[in-house]
């Protein structure tokens, strides 16, 4: 009963836990901009930049810094491309130039700041200088490794989007480094700069950069992730409420079954105790025989089923005081409840025995022809004189007979059987008497 209780407080959990996990799912998807990504922003000023053009030959190129309170930025003049030059905005990401920051977890960047080129056709070059210990002790601006992308310019916008998984390390900067243990691959893991700078065989003219701020991304969780996530928990969910739901009507089923076989129990009990006590209440306790209450309502009962023709039969120890008297009462109790068992094995289906009183007994036989009762009765006076009945001498009995074949003659059977058997006394004893013999 424990476990039932258990097992059904748990089940109206059910409810409260689909509701909660409910609203939670809806707030995880409302609010999933916010922890869907790590960021990192990089400030842009004045003090954390550097705008530096190359070669550094007036005729080719000169580059004037954007002093701006918030941001940084060059405008840069290009005249004339014969010895590429570029004009480039250096943003250190920390005070240690040889100590940077790991970038290798963020997916992508946005640069919010605008680009401006004589044309639509000339390149932006963004490059995350990753710095590595030892490639030149001569040439420092070496040890600064390349992972750049180009974009152009009448692809920008603002903010400028970079995939961070496009960048790429060129072939001539790894042919200047010359050293086998460099890594070809893209390495952000010690940033020390962005250097956002023209690209080359750029256009003669005037180039505008200017720079706000620098955010990187990286997402932790896609949206896809969140509903496969969901789903997959919405589906253990599911699956964890039928087992539980299941379980309890297991439990609950299997109580029932429980409690129905132990009222079965009961029942079955209690209809032994009553069959018991029925049959104490119809019996005579010694013989166990119906007793004088339940024959009448036997007889009421073959009369109003119309079992006629119909026969009463009253059965008398012979000189059975003399029994008492001789043997004891207890003999004469043990001959008692052996002739009682004899007339039961007598009887046949609506066919019944009671004791009337003392060592009489009455056999009511519905629906008896006569021909064949005459042969059954004398034939039960010759198996009663031959039996064992307990005692050192046969026993003998007196049976008188009435017959009747309609409802007209049934008030008067008890009485003429008892007069037939009044008659078989007075001839004798050990005989048997019709009333009725002239009936055929």
């Amino acid at each position: 009963m424990k476990n039932f209780l258990s097992s059904s407080q748990a089940l109206m959990t059910l409810p409260i836990l689909f509701f909660i996990f409910l609203i939670t799912s809806i707030i995880l998807i409302w609010t999933y901009p916010q922890y869907s990504t790590e960021t990192l922003l990089i400030d842009v000023n004045n003090e954390n930049t550097q705008a530096i053009t190359e070669p550094s030959i007036g005729i080719d190129s000169y580059i004037e810094k954007t002093n701006k309170e918030i941001g940084s930025g060059f405008t840069c003049h290009i005249i004339q491309e014969e010895f590429e030059p570029t004009c480039r905005l250096e943003i250190w990401l920390t005070d240690s130039k040889i100590q940077g920051l790991d970038l290798s977890r963020f997916q992508s960047m946005s640069i919010v700041g605008t680009f401006k080129s004589p044309t639509e056709f000339d390149f932006l070059r963004i490059s995350l200088r990753n710095y590595e210990k030892l490639i030149s002790e001569t040439d420092v601006d070496k040890n600064y490794k390349f992972n750049l992308i180009e974009i152009l310019s009448r692809d920008i916008k603002n903010p400028i989007l970079v995939n961070l998984n496009r960048l790429s390390v060129p072939n001539w900067w790894l042919a200047t480094v010359r050293d086998q243990n460099i890594k070809r691959d893209v390495d952000l893991s010690n940033t020390s700069m962005i250097e956002i700078s023209t690209g080359l065989h750029t256009t003669p003219g005037q180039y505008e950069l200017e720079i706000t701020n620098i955010l990187l991304e990286k997402e932790v969780i896609s949206i896809e992730q969140l509903y496969e996530y969901l789903l997959i928990f919405w589906c253990g969910f599911i699956i964890f409420s039928i087992i539980k739901i299941t379980l309890f009507l297991w439990i609950r089923i299997n109580d029932k079954i429980v409690s129905e076989n132990a009222l079965l129990d009961i029942n079955e009990s209690l209809s032994k105790h009553s069959k018991k006590l029925e049959l104490i209440n119809k019996t005579d306790e010694l013989t166990m025989v119906l007793n004088r209450r339940v024959m009448k309502d036997k007889l009421m009962e073959s009369l109003n089923n119309n079992w006629f023709p119909m026969a009463v039969v009253m059965i008398d120890i012979d000189h059975f005081k003399k029994i008492n008297d001789t043997f004891g009462h207890q003999c004469g109790d043990k001959v008692l409840v052996n002739l009682g068992k004899t007339l039961n094995r007598f009887t046949k289906e609506k066919e019944s025995v009671c004791r009337f009183g003392g060592e009489e007994f009455i056999i009511l036989l519905p629906k008896s022809k006569i021909y064949e009762l005459k042969g059954r009765l004398e034939q039960l006076r010759l198996d009663i004189q031959a039996q064992d009945m307990g005692i050192t001498q046969n026993v003998t009995v007196s049976i008188g007979a009435a017959y009747c074949d309609e409802r007209s003659g049934f008030k008067s059977l008890l009485e003429q059987s008892d007069k037939a058997l009044y008659q078989a006394k007075d001839k004798g004893r050990n005989t048997v008497i019709f009333y009725q013999q002239e009936v055929s």
